[in-house]
């Protein structure tokens, strides 16, 4: 539910107090984060009568997938990575 909240923040550029923030690729990469977690949940399950997994193997790659989802998210958000435009050469690092 948190991430639907941060989306519609980040989506609705014109009534944030920043209107060139550029969060909302962090927060669209935490919503699918979110949903490949509970994609994850579900193959997690374990049956009652077997006491196995319904999938260990989707288990474990959707949540690695979100987990790598939630990570570019947290890198994106470092101050200076999605601040800097291609188009303006001063927001370049000088060599």
């Amino acid at each position: 539910m948190s991430s639907v909240f941060a989306v519609i923040a980040t989506t609705e550029r014109e009534s944030l107090w920043n209107p060139r923030a550029k969060t909302w690729r962090c927060s669209w990469l935490t919503m699918v984060g979110s949903v490949l977690f509970g994609v994850s949940a579900v193959n997690a399950y374990v049956l009652p009568e077997s006491h196995d997994l319904v999938s260990l193997f989707w288990a474990n790659l959707v949540t690695f997938t979100g987990a790598t989802c939630f990570f570019a998210a947290a890198v994106l958000s470092r101050p200076g990575v999605a601040s800097h435009s291609a188009a303006d050469p001063a927001a370049s690092p000088s060599a």
